[in-house]
């Protein structure tokens, strides 16, 4: 696989296992109207930085190949405004996707290991209106020759 698929199939895994949470209604990520809100709660997937390096880990079968390090952000958006239960409406649907890609850390073979390394709780802002939802910073490795 070239360096395209490589990347775009960490993102394509994240879509799919995220898209089989009962608590998403929507997930955007490549397609068009990327700044339409379909249902709510929904995921941005954002694909990130990634980093290119010589393979020195355990990890990696050989010194001839290199350590892919792929990052992304997922946003999630519960609802526009304000919520009365807002830590524990924003927590559920995070908790969800944490333990999804815990639960599966090679998202299906995608890679060798995945991590959510960061994120909470916070508002959104979006297309000028105010969300409430939160994010979360994923972090995977895999091998590239």
């Amino acid at each position: 696989m070239g360096f395209k698929a490589e990347y775009t199939a960490i993102f394509d895994a994240l879509e799919a296992l995220i898209k089989a949470l009962p608590v998403i209604k929507d997930v955007i990520y490549k397609k068009e109207g990327r700044g339409v809100i379909r249902k709510l709660p929904c995921v941005f997937i954002n694909p990130g930085r990634w980093m290119l390096e010589p393979a020195d880990s355990e990890m990696i079968a050989s010194v001839d190949n290199y350590a892919l390090d792929i990052r992304g952000q997922l946003v999630i958006l519960i609802r526009e405004g304000d919520a009365e239960n807002w830590f524990d409406e924003i927590l559920d649907p995070i908790s969800d996707i944490v333990d999804a890609i815990i639960a599966d850390p090679t998202l299906g073979g995608t890679c060798l290991h995945a991590w959510p390394y960061a994120g909470g709780p916070g508002d959104i802002n979006f297309q000028n209106k105010l969300y409430y939802g939160g994010s979360i910073d994923i972090r995977t490795i895999k091998e590239y020759s």
